[in-house]
């Protein structure tokens, strides 16, 4: 792999894209490199398709950044590269990949290329998970918070909390109404927690996470749950292995890819299904 390009937000300051540059002349000085400022998820998607020259395509960034990439990647030519710079980098956490900014780039510079299976949306990527409901609703409000990070978070959910309503859905022509939907690719959301612990990124298959209902003396278990890998043993909560998936909500509501947010409206299908060994990403060398 001699050509990479990297993809990075024109929104960040000055000083930071001076360092991602040094990075990139430091680990990549020999190589055919060209870093490129995109403005918006689409321009991102524009700018790959019009550089298809380059083998190597990176994401700086968080989550959003990642997804972004991947919709010009998923079942391409290309290799998927991660500079993991976001609140929760739950596709990195994923892949083992380091979240120190110089530790990221000295892992790739010298990684291995993995496959793994993607999430087809409507014709939307996602790489790690798809959620309706609860999850869903903290994004948006995530959002709109004035602080990111853990803390945006964690303030995120509180508010959502109070004024979340569960939604009334069709699955695959059944009737439900649940706190939260999960479809999952990956095992976790980010910030290491783990909302489907038995999934894997490259068995061709996707994790459905149903919550019918969360009572608050339910929230600590299922927190230690989220941070433990453990599976939470209630019969509110069903897990299953699905391949496909057909969504219709009965109301407007939102759905989220990969920490993406996105509004539906009332009887909108969503079609999900798994696109197997459709990415190629490279991740740190097992030792």
């Amino acid at each position: 792999m001699d050509s990479y390009l990297f993809i990075f937000s024109s929104n960040k300051t000055i000083q930071l894209r001076n360092k991602i540059s040094e990075l990139i002349n430091i680990h990549f000085g020999e190589k055919t490199t060209k870093l490129l400022l995109t403005k918006s998820r689409t321009d991102a998607i524009e700018q790959i398709k019009n550089h298809s020259e380059y083998k190597v395509v990176v994401a700086i960034g968080g989550d959003g950044t990642i997804n972004s990439v991947a919709q010009a990647v998923v079942n391409t030519h290309h290799i998927l590269g991660i500079i993991p710079m976001g609140s929760g980098n739950g596709f990195a956490r994923n892949v083992f990949i380091p979240l120190k900014l110089n530790k990221s780039f000295e892992s790739l510079a010298n990684s291995d290329v993995k496959t793994v299976d993607a999430v087809d949306v409507n014709g939307v990527y996602a790489l790690n998970v798809f959620g309706l409901g609860f999850d869903a609703a903290v994004v948006h409000h995530f959002e709109n918070m004035p602080v990111r990070g853990f803390l945006g978070y964690t303030l995120a959910v509180i508010k959502t909390l109070f004024t979340y309503k569960p939604y009334v859905y069709t699955i695959d022509g059944e009737n439900q109404q649940s706190f939260l939907l999960v479809i999952a690719n990956g095992e976790q959301y980010g910030f290491n927690t783990r909302i489907a612990p038995q999934a894997k990124l490259d068995d061709g298959i996707l994790n459905r996470v149903n919550v019918n209902s969360l009572k608050w003396w339910l929230i600590p278990k299922y927190v230690y749950s989220l941070a433990t890998n453990k599976r939470v043993k209630h019969s509110s909560i069903q897990y299953s292995d699905v391949s496909m998936a057909t969504i219709e909500l009965s109301q407007e509501g939102y759905y989220q890819l990969d920490g993406e947010g996105f509004s539906l409206n009332a009887h909108s299908p969503l079609h999900i299904k798994v696109c197997p060994n459709s990415v190629q990403v490279l991740v740190p060398k097992i030792r």
